[in-house]
């Protein structure tokens, strides 16, 4: 099966919504708030990072510290060492969050 790249799926999805004019859930909640994009984007909990670290990707996931840890040792996740401070690159993650996909089957 072929797999786009995140970019092209969210431009698809974009060009769908904008011919059938449909607002999105967030462009909603935007907008009755009255704040811009960019406004959202620097008071959101999460932004768009590079390097993440340890207790950041925690929060990410959702998931606790010894979870992580079995992840870095069975290689699963990337990740940068030195000492004993860990960093995760936004690859690492989606590296990571790819290669444990499994597509939904389709009903007909």
């Amino acid at each position: 099966m072929h797999e786009a790249s995140e970019e092209k799926f969210v431009d698809v999805a974009n060009s769908i919504l904008k011919r059938k004019n449909i607002a999105t859930k967030l462009q909603t909640v935007r907008k009755a708030v009255g704040l811009s994009q960019k406004e959202l984007s620097e008071k959101s909990k999460f932004t768009e990072k590079e390097i993440y670290t340890n207790s950041e990707i925690r929060e990410l996931l959702g998931v606790q510290d010894k979870l992580i840890r079995k992840y870095r040792d069975e290689r699963k996740l990337g990740f940068h060492k030195e000492g004993d401070k860990f960093w995760y690159t936004r690859k690492d993650i989606l590296q990571f969050l790819s290669h444990n996909h499994y597509e939904a089957y389709a009903y007909n």
